[in-house]
């Protein structure tokens, strides 16, 4: 019996011992998989836009691609109005703004 009771207490303390192992390599395998993931974001993303421009080079020769800051202004602006339910007064307010620049 002593033997039993010695096994039993052998299993028990290998399952603990498994599952914190697999935790810690879980743990720091996601801490490495983050580190590699914010260390790459930006080059990654500077090289598709960098592709995209390309492509619009290919496709649309002599042309320039750039951000226009007024436009992306008014986007976060109505995308914030409408997110708090001013849809209408908004583009109302937008499509104003529009003729009257006309």
């Amino acid at each position: 019996m002593a033997n039993k009771e010695k096994e039993e207490v052998k299993k028990k303390s290998t399952l603990v011992h498994d599952t914190i192992c697999l935790f810690m390599i879980t743990l720091i395998s996601g801490l490495l998989l983050g580190a590699g993931y914010t260390i790459t974001k930006k080059p990654i993303a500077a090289q598709e836009e960098k592709n995209k421009q390309e492509a619009y080079e290919a496709v649309y020769q002599g042309a320039s691609f750039e951000e226009d800051s007024a436009l992306n202004k008014s986007l976060e602006k109505f995308n914030k109005d409408l997110a708090a339910g001013n849809y209408l007064s908004t583009l109302m307010t937008e499509q104003f703004n529009v003729l009257a620049a006309k």
